[in-house]
């Protein structure tokens, strides 16, 4: 009798724990020195532990800490004592999970393995208004994409550890490359590291991109209730939404991408163009970009759309969701968010598949 019951025990016990190391796991922890002594590096690190007991392979989001080259908006920062954050000053990226994983681009860790990735703040965060202090920093997103053993993209939440770290301030640490100029609009388009086909497919995709932003306008201009193509993108209908969005379009519609500045120099091959959303009028355009069609899903004239809105001066969206699959969820159960990113609005125009 005691036998069995010392087995039922054991049993229910097993039972409790399983769940908790069985599985995908991951754990997420900040840290860095307390008194950064380099002149302008402001360096913390991440570190990402697969706490399961399965293989995880991870694609190298640019929204996450997987991946410091990009310099993106990674970290959530705030003073301690009064909140104050500062600027973002990096990049936003058109990336695809869906290229990352065909393209083999992902951190593989074994169960108990961790990788460390080291950010410089100060290449990505502008503290000259924040000013010295003590900061909390912390992952901005700890969400991360592993591909399973069946090809397919999964999504597991790191449990975190927000680490309070001191760092004191001096103006080396903020002088630079924040203070670069946004680019003076011409009336050609100037191109840098760009081959003469790589030009010519960035001219064909000017125009059709134009005509994108003027169509979304024109359709918005005109709606005066819920659509399916509205509903798809930009979630739940209402007019002052609907105003915000057009907006956004006329910006586009009114800027003139012809008169911008192209660098070609990116040879990413999960990535389709990225900006510095504070230096309105340059685009640097990756791999995929003149591997996509003109127009279409997913197209050239669509990453412009998508890139033109990132610029502060126009629309200033954010990367909250990429890919149709999670633009579509995102507008169904994140609206606001949704009407601030900016494959959403790429969507929207591109209008692939047809909604009416």
């Amino acid at each position: 009798m005691r036998s069995a019951l010392m087995l039922f025990l054991l049993f229910v016990l097993s039972a409790l724990i399983a769940p908790i190391i069985a599985g995908p796991a991951l754990s997420l922890s900040v840290s860095g020195a307390t008194q950064p002594e380099e002149s302008n590096s402001l360096k913390v690190k991440a570190t990402l532990q697969n706490a399961g007991d399965e293989i995880l392979r991870l694609l190298n989001d640019p929204r996450s800490v997987m991946a410091p080259e990009w310099d993106t908006n990674t970290f959530g920062i705030a003073k301690v004592d009064d909140g104050a954050a500062p600027s973002f000053a990096g990049v936003l990226v058109k990336w695809s999970p869906e290229l990352a994983r065909a393209n083999n681009l992902m951190t593989i860790l074994a169960p108990g393995q961790s990788v460390e990735f080291v950010h410089d703040l100060a290449k990505a965060y502008d503290f000259s208004r924040a000013g010295r202090g003590n900061y909390t920093i912390d992952a901005f997103d700890n969400l991360f994409t592993h591909v399973d053993a069946s090809g397919n993209l999964v999504s597991i939440r790191a449990t975190t550890n927000p680490t309070r770290l001191v760092i004191t301030l001096s103006e080396k640490h903020y002088a630079g490359s924040h203070t670069s100029p946004s680019h003076r609009l011409t009336r050609r388009a100037q191109f840098l590291n760009c081959t003469d086909e790589q030009q010519d497919r960035i001219m064909s995709a000017l125009n059709p991109a134009q005509k994108y932003a003027e169509e979304s306008v024109n359709y918005l201009d005109a709606q005066s209730s819920s659509t399916t193509r509205y509903e798809s993108w930009f979630g739940k209908y209402s007019p002052s939404d609907k105003q915000t969005v057009l907006g956004h379009y006329k910006g586009i519609a009114g800027a003139n991408m012809h008169g911008f500045k192209y660098d070609c120099s990116c040879n990413r091959m999960d990535a389709f163009a990225y900006v510095y959303p504070r230096k309105f009028g340059t685009i640097y355009l990756c791999a995929q970009f003149f591997n996509a069609k003109q127009t279409g899903h997913d197209s050239r004239a669509g990453t412009l759309i998508h890139e033109t809105l990132h610029f502060v001066k126009l629309a200033g969206t954010m990367d909250n969701a990429y890919g149709q699959k999670n633009c579509r969820a995102l507008a169904k159960d994140y609206p606001d968010k949704a009407r601030a990113n900016a494959d959403s609005h790429e969507y929207f125009a591109e209008n692939i598949p047809h909604e009416k």
